[in-house]
């Protein structure tokens, strides 16, 4: 049930103000009795919903908006544009001290403020020890009120808003009083009343506190998270193309970015709308972009699983672009997944439409794979309100059976954000783009874009080769020691998920399976330190090296350089990686290779100094010496994650940067 619904809400302020005049200004001014003013925009096409049960935090700085939000709700500013409407029984503590009479006593104002909340005489007497009993103020009930401190008072002002049995209650910054004790026992009791079907709005500028305690925060900027104009600011306008009517609105339809049309009021009427226009039919630029070249990549006949659809947009947009795709939407308000069916036959589409709530407690992504029969999602996209941690645990045989293909996740608070980062990579997804909820995301939410793979580095090589270049595609990469291509390949992924091109060298013989497994050039090649001479080599399953010359080796091969290598396949100047693991000859790769001649930003290289031989250690020092003169800064040692758990990468190779791309003059 919702218990507010603010639409397009706008409130400003008529204000006087110094500017600087002449003499003859200033006397005009003091004897007229009028002084300059101006006009300040507090409130700007604010739109919120909230539901029977929340607790919802709002945060901003000082001046946007977040009391006036409060007071519009309460009623007390009654001068407003755009509507809200309330279902139940208000109850506003905004300002401590407001309704208390300081020459009354503390029993005398239990009834006064009881009764300014709408509580019967008879009503305020049966909960008149509950109140008292709740402030731990009973030794005080017969002192007057300005004998009390100011934490007295707070703990007075709360303990009578909270047993006042509001369906409504609003606190700005009143609701961590008294000492820990207190505090404890007060968010208790709200976790209570929302547990009852209560809603609470709380305005806080801890954000730590809302975070652990709130269903969800809503951001407040300029007096709205001023979407349409950070909206389109954003820079991925610039890579979603629109159709010749985006935007344009024709009867009760508006046209989308992509041709799609929706119903007029079927998301967020006049703010979306507004912003529709202006953009062109784009709303949420980040994700669209993103969710644009996911759907260059799926096959056909692929399934979406959309949770929290309301107006159906992206699927819709889905169902347009997948030939022969399957929809399942779920959306736990019927009049908003009337909007979604509604949009659906504007289109001509058909979906699967399941009315229900996602989050712990109520639907679970497993569940609802299992009853509706899915085998498998290929893009699972949740805008759920705060339940998204909750939604991806309810995942989780799912995505251990490699169920679930690309992810999409709205964010509702930055602790949120983080801990669905913590678990989607923990389960084995690549993070294709983050933008958090505080600093970096253009909409209302935190974005999350996230992709399984079945194969991963060892070491977790190409997940920080992506995260350094901000996930770019069409790179270039040069792999020495490719081994099959596939399995605990650096540059597998790069190739199949993000369209790199590169070159693979391997001697072995898993050289064959290299041929089969990637569309990049591949070379048979043994990389040295010169071109043309015969060594001996070793087949060692898995891992190949040159052979000492006393042991017998299988065969001999001839070697090439590293830059004669570059040059045969016409590498280009600008190379993005370049990953060595050859088993033993890594130094010899690159100790006269002219770094001058070729950009590359980004090396990793093995040298195993974990055993501990001498001669891996001296490797070691000789690769970072020669990297090091050419201008290469080596990572600090860390933990990255990669497919075997937590791995110190840096007890088997280290991993590099070209110092002048970041402007450093020295190793970490």
């Amino acid at each position: 049930m919702k218990r507010i619904q603010v639409r397009n809400t706008s409130k400003s302020f008529t204000i006087g103000f110094e500017k600087k005049q002449s003499a003859l200004g200033r006397a005009i001014s003091f004897f007229s009795g009028r002084e300059p003013q101006k006009t300040i925009q507090v409130l700007d096409y604010v739109n919120l919903e909230v539901e029977s049960g929340e607790i919802v935090g709002i945060i901003g700085a000082n001046g946007s908006g977040k009391s006036t939000l409060l007071r519009i709700i309460a009623g007390i500013y009654p001068d407003f544009e755009g509507s809200v409407e309330i279902s139940g029984k208000v109850v506003s503590l905004i300002t401590v001290g407001v309704g208390l009479k300081e020459r009354l006593t503390m029993k005398e104002n239990i009834f006064l403020m009881g009764a300014l909340f709408g509580l019967s005489h008879a009503q305020i007497h049966q909960r008149f020890d509950n109140i008292v009993e709740f402030s731990e103020l009973a030794e005080f009930a017969s002192t007057k009120l300005y004998q009390f401190s100011a934490g007295m008072l707070q703990r007075l002002a709360f303990s009578i808003a909270v047993h006042a049995g509001p369906d409504i209650l609003l606190l700005d910054e009143v609701f961590e009083v008294g000492d820990a004790h207190f505090r404890q026992k007060s968010r208790e009791k709200l976790k209570a009343m929302a547990a009852a079907g209560a809603s609470i709005l709380l305005v806080s500028h801890n954000v730590e506190l809302l975070e652990a305690f709130a269903s969800r925060i809503i951001r407040m900027e300029g007096g709205n998270a001023n979407r349409v104009r950070r909206v389109l600011e954003c820079p991925n306008n610039a890579f979603i193309p629109r159709q010749a009517d985006a935007g344009k609105i024709i009867g009760n339809t508006q046209t989308m970015h992509n041709g799609l049309r929706i119903a007029r009021g079927s998301y967020y009427p006049e703010l979306i709308e507004e912003m529709l226009v202006k953009n062109k039919g784009v709303h949420e630029p980040q994700e669209e972009k993103m969710f644009m070249e996911v759907l260059k990549k799926l096959p056909a006949g692929a399934t979406m699983l959309e949770l929290g659809a309301y107006w159906a947009f992206y699927s819709m947009w889905f169902r347009k672009e997948v030939p022969g795709a399957v929809n399942y939407l779920v959306e736990p308000d019927a009049a908003n997944l009337e909007y979604g069916k509604k949009n659906f036959e504007l289109n001509g589409m058909k979906g699967n439409f399941i009315e229900g709530r996602v989050g712990k407690g109520f639907l679970s992504v497993d569940g609802i794979m299992q009853q509706q029969g899915i085998k498998h999602v290929d893009v699972l996209h949740a805008d759920i309100q705060g339940a998204e941690l909750e939604m991806l645990h309810g995942a989780k045989q799912s995505i251990a059976e490699g169920k679930i293909n690309y992810v999409f996740l709205s964010t509702h608070s930055q602790k949120l954000h983080l801990d669905c980062l913590r678990f989607l990579k923990k389960h084995g997804f690549f993070i294709l783009f983050s933008a958090d909820y505080e600093k970096e995301t253009y909409s209302y939410d935190g974005i999350i874009v996230a992709k399984r793979s079945e194969y991963f580095s060892q070491l977790g090589q190409d997940k920080w080769i992506l995260q350094q270049t901000d996930f770019k595609r069409q790179g270039y990469f040069v792999d020495i020691g490719a081994h099959d291509g596939k399995e605990i390949s650096n540059t597998y992924v790069l190739e199949k998920e993000f369209g790199w091109r590169g070159i693979c060298a391997e001697p072995a013989a898993s050289y064959a399976d290299l041929v089969r497994n990637r569309a990049c050039i591949t070379d048979h090649s043994f990389v040295a330190d010169q071109t043309g001479k015969t060594v001996d080599f070793q087949e060692e399953g898995m891992y190949s090296r040159a052979a000492p010359m006393d042991i017998g080796a299988a065969r001999q091969v001839l070697t090439i350089s590293l830059l004669d290598l570059l040059k045969k396949h016409h590498a280009p100047k600008y190379i993005d990686y370049l990953s060595i693991d050859t088993e033993g000859n890594e130094f010899e790769i690159i100790k006269d290779f002219p770094f001058s001649e070729y950009t590359i930003q980004y090396i990793t290289i093995e040298h195993n100094a974990h055993n501990k031989t001498p001669q891996n250690i001296q490797k070691r020092q000789d690769i970072h010496q020669t990297l090091s003169a050419a201008g290469y800064r080596r990572l600090p040692h860390q933990h990255f994650s990669n497919q075997y758990g937590h791995t110190r990468f840096e007890d088997f190779e280290d991993w590099y940067i070209l110092r002048r791309f970041l402007g450093l003059d020295k190793d970490l």
